[in-house]
């Protein structure tokens, strides 16, 4: 998951759908956090069905505009 969530959208070679979208990066910190939390449930449905994300956790820093995410995950061993 880790790779997932840290490789940006469109830089691996023969799946340029693979990553995260990271268009959001100059967005306003609520938007940003919203855009993300979408990618990283739909990308978690479609690389690994086994994983499901319970929840996504932000701490951010406004004045110096950092989002730092942490995903809690779910894991699926029967699936």
């Amino acid at each position: 998951m880790k790779v997932l969530y840290t490789t940006p959208k469109g830089t691996v070679a023969f799946d340029r759908n693979f990553g995260i979208d990271i268009s959001f990066i100059d967005d306003p910190l609520p938007i940003a956090q919203g855009r993300l939390m979408v990618e990283y449930r739909q990308k978690t449905r479609q690389y690994e069905p086994r994983a499901f994300v319970q929840e996504v956790i932000f701490d951010s820093e406004p004045t110096s505009g950092k989002l730092i995410p942490k995903v809690v995950i779910e894991i699926d061993l029967n699936a």
